[in-house]
């Protein structure tokens, strides 16, 4: 019965906490203009240890026309950028929150052909 009883309280100390904390994620900004698409966390650019990663989507009125601009900066500074005036497209930009993950694609003209936000429990979170 005692080891038992031993074997139950080292389950809950040793596995008890992983269970608690949930999974997590890190995804690091990532630009591959062959590909034509950047994607990453804004958690994790924002946390990253160096000062010049980022990703971000902006939704602008011109008084006229309402669009959406995606860009993204890796590590290593290459950089990705598109626009679009697509009222979907301006949607789904529209969704991003401060610890989305995006993923944005676009062709040679440089406007934007896809986005996707992840907006979930597993996204690295910003730190001051």
């Amino acid at each position: 019965m005692k080891k038992k009883a031993v074997l139950v309280f080292a389950s809950v100390v040793l596995f008890g906490s992983w269970a608690w904390a949930g999974y997590q994620q890190h995804v690091f900004v990532g630009v591959y203009k062959s590909q034509r698409q950047a994607y990453g966390e804004l958690g994790t650019a924002r946390n990253s240890p160096n000062s010049i990663e980022y990703i971000a989507c902006f939704i602008i009125w011109d008084g006229t026309t309402k669009y959406a601009q995606c860009q993204a900066r890796d590590g290593s500074g290459t950089y990705a950028t598109c626009l679009s005036t697509s009222a979907a497209f301006v949607q789904v930009a529209a969704s991003v929150q401060g610890d989305s993950m995006i993923v944005f694609n676009w062709d040679a003209n440089g406007d934007c052909t896809y986005i996707s936000v992840e907006n979930g429990s597993d996204n690295d979170p910003k730190q001051p």
